[in-house]
């Protein structure tokens, strides 16, 4: 056996990069500097919100907030909450309740401008109970965070890839897809909005 080490895959490498300054480009520069992490890192152990009552402490990094904007990300989180459930049910129905009438979807550059569209991409992906480009989909949120205006996810879609999906055809293999996601709301609560940049690198290789 050699002992000379293995050189890294220059194009792999490069592939995550690009995939990594997509992700954080799609980032305002105020989103970077003031993202929090999840919101029961607010609260007491017993759930409740009095933690966030407090004066700010500088030491927190800026993330302490206000009661009101407290719940109103726990109003969301359960959202999205139902929203990842749906997607790992393969309840299709389930998924769209969660998004107003006039929301869109944005994915690797590709939109998705109403509600037909959002729920055929779903679909072809593998979230509905109709074969998609993923069999056995599973989505995984690594990491959470918030701005006063979105939920950030950083996360991987887990399954066996045995539809199109984008320019791959299938490869039969299981896949470990990593995406960031960027979810925005309205005063009613619903998704407006979902932006989500996914790492084709693995269907790549595949």
């Amino acid at each position: 056996m050699s002992d000379t080490p293995t050189k890294p895959d220059t194009k792999d490498l490069r592939a995550r990069r690009g995939f990594m300054l997509g992700a954080l480009a799609a980032l305002p520069a105020a989103t970077l500097l003031t993202a929090c992490g999840d919101p029961a890192d607010e609260l007491g152990d017993d759930g409740e919100l009095s933690q966030v009552e407090r004066p700010l402490d500088k030491n927190r990094r800026g993330c302490a907030i206000s009661p009101e904007l407290a719940r109103e990300r726990l109003r969301r989180r359960a959202l999205l909450d139902r929203h990842v459930g749906g997607e790992n049910a393969h309840v299709l129905s389930s998924i769209m309740e969660t998004f107003a009438p006039d929301a869109e979807m944005h994915f690797n550059g590709a939109s998705f401008l109403d509600s037909d569209a959002i729920a055929a991409a779903h679909a072809g992906f593998g979230m509905s109970e109709l074969p998609g480009g993923i069999a056995g989909l599973v989505v995984v949120e690594d990491r959470v965070y918030y701005t006063d205006d979105e939920i950030l996810v950083r996360g991987r879609i887990l399954g066996q890839h045995v539809g199109q999906i984008g320019p791959f055809p299938p490869s039969n293999l299981a896949v470990d897809l990593p995406y960031h996601a960027f979810y925005r709301f309205n005063q009613q609560g619903k998704l407006v909005s979902e932006r989500v940049i996914m790492d084709w690198t693995p269907l790549a290789r595949a």
